[in-house]
Order: C-alpha cells, then structure tokens, then sequence
C-alpha cells in the first residue's frame, strides 16, 4: 500500500495563504473511520487529511454515505481540539485516472473549484489536499498523462485559490524524486498559490522499491539484513 492508515508528516511552513502560523505542521493522512480515530493522538496533530473523496465528472464527492458520515465525525473534533483543521484529499496512487483528460478544461476546472468549495461550506471542510500522481510523468500503470498536465496543474491550483480565497487551506502531495520535481510541477508558479505541500518521503528511498526505507535517513536497509544500523 502506498499510503497506511495514518501518516503522518512534519512539514514546514511556507508563508503563502498560511491562514495559521506554525513553527512546524503534524498532518495525519486518514482513510479510517471516524469512530476510531480517538485511538490516535489526536491532540498532538494540526491537521487531518481524510483520503480519499471521489470526482464523479467534474465534482468533489463522497464514495458513499458511509464516507460522508466518516468526514462529518472528523469534522466534529473540531469541538474538542480547535487547533485542528479537517482537510480532504482525492487521486492517490491508483485514484486519479480521469485527471489528465478532466483538468485539461478550463470549464472542469472551474466546476470542480466551485463544487469544492461548495461541499467544504455544506460539511464545513478546512481544504482540499490534490494527491494527483502524477502531472506530465507516468504514474499507475494505464493512467494518462501529458506534458500540458504540468501547465493544467497549475491552472487548476490557481482556479482553486481564487474560488477558495483565504478562508480555505490548499496544498498537494508532492513526489520525492527527481523526475517528479523536474516535469510535474511548476514551482514558481503553484507555491505562491498553497499553504503547503506534502512530500511522499517514501520516494527519497525509491518510489517503486518493495522496501520503503527510513524516511528520515538516519538508517538504511537491504533484504537480507538481519538488522538495520544506525549511521
């Protein structure tokens, strides 16, 4: 699995639309369900991302009633820790296979920005996390890409921010390797535009490696290892 049921990220911040300011991020990717998440520490976290939401056409939408009570829980903590921001996420590793054909328009665009913002005001979302992986570069196998998506990503970025405004948080998940960095996005561009951004670290190892390695690395791996030594 690409994501576990809880990951959790340390990011820095970037003083952007940051509506809150932070000496550091701790964000929880989340599929779980909303009455288990008590079992995490959920006080110490500034962030929960719940993945994924789905796009049916060019909408933001729940898989099913079951999702949408998921978010609304998660949204109900809120009460309890008011540092906490609820964000959703939509593609991931296999779940964004209409995005290259669907955000090259302008008019997808724009439905998708506006039914965003519409669904965090109905379930009073804090913002949108896009996991498109990836723009311009192959990603799951059979998914399109095209070198515009790096073009159309930022397009689509900034159709966000300007439905969003400041009131909602926007970041993306970012790939930790070189091709990604170089051919998916235009940093100059998107940065001014999000909050934040999450890198997949598991990437820094090797994205496609049956062996994640230490995401920090203060240590390394190799099968056959009996043990992992600290370097």
């Amino acid at each position: 699995m690409r994501k576990v049921l809880l990951s959790l990220f340390i990011i820095f911040t970037f003083p952007l639309f940051a509506q809150e300011k932070h000496p550091y991020k701790v964000i929880a990717y989340y599929t779980g369900k909303g009455s288990t998440i008590q079992q995490y520490p959920v006080h110490t976290l500034t962030h929960i991302i719940y993945s994924f939401l789905k796009l049916q056409h060019d909408t933001l939408t729940f898989h099913n009633d079951e999702q949408r009570q998921t978010v609304q829980q998660l949204v109900q903590l809120k009460k309890q820790y008011p540092q906490l921001k609820i964000m959703v996420s939509i593609g991931g590793w296999g779940g964004c296979a209409p995005c290259s054909e669907l955000f090259r328009s302008a008019t997808h665009r724009e439905t998708f920005a506006k039914t965003t913002v519409a669904l965090f005001k109905e379930y009073a979302i804090d913002g949108l996390d896009l996991d498109w992986e990836y723009p311009a570069i192959e990603g799951y196998p059979g998914h399109t890409y095209a070198l515009h998506d790096k073009e159309n990503f930022t397009a689509l970025v900034k159709k966000l921010r300007e439905e969003m405004g400041n009131r909602y948080l926007l970041s993306f998940a970012a790939g930790g390797f070189t091709g990604y960095i170089d051919q998916s996005v235009d940093w100059k561009e998107v940065m001014p535009q999000v909050d934040f951004v999450n890198l997949m670290t598991y990437d820094l190892v090797g994205g496609y490696s049956t062996v994640t390695g230490h995401h920090t690395p203060l240590a390394d791996y190799r099968p056959g290892q009996q043990s992992v030594q600290n370097v």
